[in-house]
């Protein structure tokens, strides 16, 4: 017995065996078995039942050491047939104490939910505007994570009635002329639907587009169309157009030169622009990537770009159609937001109470972006002049409050910055209109 003193063996009927002791702090001790109790010491064999078993758990196991305790407890009074059971005291210590350096857990992939609704990931061609009497063909393509199959595709018209399909190209071709909103889900062989992608869709007649390609002063939009296949035709000054590349659409919207007078007059041809922001579907189809902040829907206007990006994005367009694409002068994206118009806080007046009908910023935006082209466009047709992604331009001048202001908030460098125009779904009234 290792602790003599404390069995007082010179009183009579002293109990025989270990004795407990008290742990010092920060200690564990381990006994082979219990207080008052004897341990088997082994005799005629290589180790006793505790000594085998710690030498075995020893090298077998990476467990937290009190874990590790009762485990080699469990094999001795397995080996014992519960004759000895081995005992631990311990104080208080701190962290976890381990013989073998424990294994890494393992992560497992993580899966889908169950039944997780498929997600529409773009709707190609987006055709805004359409000529009565011609066929609306839109293809949806869309995933399910859980990869059930996707067995109906549905649209909504001006939130009325639904149609069905089990194909994922759907057409309409008997529309009046006149806006329509169009709302369009994905379903699995659950009945899980996706959230709706939303859009608008125009159609005119004959006569509207002889006026929008005779206009003087107002234009409305029409998309460019990029073929991967063959290079487009030169588009005709006056006339709006469609470019198609790389299966993307882009709607161009004719801009005339501005009339004598005019609050802007170092332009001297009339030139095309975008009709929105360009969505983060066409950017990344064009460039391969999407390095957007905001994601929801292939509608959104791709942000979080630089103007090398931008310039590259043109490029690889003019490259594909050979029709020359660039950024818009500070002058031409002026004229083209201003609808040449004169001095005003906005395109379309001065109004405050009538910028959220034109915008997203601050006091409606929810702090995100929003999908293009659902506010009222400006009198050329252009939408999202104001508000949800500022618009890079091709030249620079002294930046505005507002670009130092983004500047600052984002903290970008300073120099050499080229500028931005319009405001975005963060800034302030202030901010979203002309400087």
């Amino acid at each position: 017995n290792p602790f003599p003193s404390m069995l007082a063996e010179n009183r009579a009927g002293a109990a025989q065996g270990f004795a407990s002791i008290e742990a010092p702090s920060g200690t564990v001790i381990a006994f082979s078995t219990a207080p008052h109790q004897t341990a088997d010491d082994g005799a005629g064999r290589p180790n006793s039942p505790f000594s085998a078993a710690l030498a075995t758990r020893l090298r077998e196991s990476d467990e937290e050491l009190l874990a590790f305790m009762k485990s080699v407890s469990a094999k001795v009074a397995s080996s014992t047939s519960n004759a000895q059971i081995p005992w631990v005291n311990f104080s208080a210590y701190q962290g976890a104490f381990h013989f073998q350096p424990p294994k890494p857990i393992a992560t497992p992939t993580p899966l889908p939910p169950p039944n997780s609704p498929p997600v529409i990931v773009s709707i190609a061609p987006l055709q805004p505007r359409q000529i009565e009497g011609e066929a609306f063909d839109f293809q949806i393509q869309a995933q399910d994570l859980n990869g059930d199959a996707i067995t109906a595709y549905i649209c909504s018209i001006n939130g009325g009635q639904e149609y069905r399909g089990d194909h994922s190209k759907l057409s309409f071709r008997d529309l009046a002329p006149g806006e329509y909103q169009l709302r369009v889900w994905a379903e699995d062989v659950h009945g899980a639907k996706s959230e709706p992608f939303d859009f608008r869709l125009r159609v005119e007649t004959q006569a509207m587009l002889a006026t929008d390609q005779t206009s003087s002063s107002t234009t409305s939009p029409t998309d460019k169309t990029v073929d991967a296949s063959s290079p487009s035709a030169a588009p005709t000054p006056g006339s709006n157009y469609t470019e198609t590349a790389f299966g993307v659409n882009i709607r161009m919207i004719w801009i005339p030169k501005p009339t004598e007078g005019n609050l802007v007059s170092e332009i001297s041809t009339g030139f095309w622009i975008g009709e929105s922001e360009t969505t983060q579907a066409q950017y990344n189809v064009v460039m391969g990537n999407n390095p957007s902040r905001f994601s929801g829907s292939p509608e959104l206007p791709v942000d979080s770009v630089g103007w090398d990006d931008a310039m590259a994005f043109c490029q690889k367009i003019t490259n594909q159609t050979g029709n020359a694409y660039t950024l818009p002068s500070m002058a031409q994206w002026e004229h083209a937001a201003r609808a040449g118009g004169q001095k005003t806080k906005y395109c379309f007046g001065d109004s405050v109470e009538l910028l959220g009908e034109y915008a997203w910023y601050s006091d409606n935006s929810e702090g995100k972006t929003h999908p293009v082209r659902l506010k009222r466009p400006n009198a050329f047709g252009l939408y999202d002049i104001h508000g949800n992604v500022s618009e890079f331009c091709l030249d620079s001048k002294p930046m505005s409050p507002a670009d130092i202001q983004r500047m600052q908030r984002f903290n970008q460098k300073m120099e050499n910055r080229r500028t931005s125009r319009g405001g975005s779904w963060d800034d302030s009234s202030i901010f979203s209109g002309f400087p």
